[in-house]
């Protein structure tokens, strides 16, 4: 977990706490990333709504309300994974205890993924300047930059 999510936290340019001796850990990482990915779908609603985009907003609003429930879960379990990860209890788990606790996590990572290619979301920039959220197929594309209105011409 603490590799895929601090390789989500550079893909999407999440800010992490830094620690000098360089020993991150889950808890540093997943706050962030979350943190990150919400505020980067809110950003590319806000884009999608400026552009009349009223299939894409929906999409967008769809995974909203989903990302919250997602989080919720995870840090729900998150107790199960520090016990027997860095404990090792694994003996007193049964695979019906641990399921619903890999599912929360299966999920998580999903967000982080596109379901087509299966690679990375990654924050694209000019300059540095965010301008899109992405993967590597394509088929995940989320523009951020919201619509501006020419220098005096106001919107209705």
């Amino acid at each position: 977990m603490e590799e895929f999510l601090g390789a989500a936290c550079e893909a999407l340019q999440a800010k992490v706490v830094c620690k000098l001796s360089g020993r991150w850990e889950f808890g540093d990482f997943l706050p962030a990333a979350m943190h990150r990915y919400r505020h980067l779908l809110k950003q590319a609603k806000k884009a999608a709504q400026s552009w009349g985009k009223t299939g894409c907003f929906e999409r967008l609003q769809e995974l909203d309300s989903t990302v919250g429930q997602i989080y919720g879960r995870c840090g729900g379990e998150q107790w199960a994974i520090n016990v027997n990860v860095h404990y090792n209890n694994w003996p007193s788990f049964s695979p019906a205890d641990f399921r619903p606790v890999v599912e929360a996590f299966r999920d998580l990572h999903a967000l982080f993924l596109c379901s087509k290619c299966r690679g990375m979301l990654r924050l694209a920039c000019e300059g540095a300047t965010p301008v899109a959220v992405r993967c590597a197929c394509g088929s995940l594309d989320w523009n951020l930059a919201e619509r501006k209105e020419p220098d005096g011409v106001h919107a209705a």
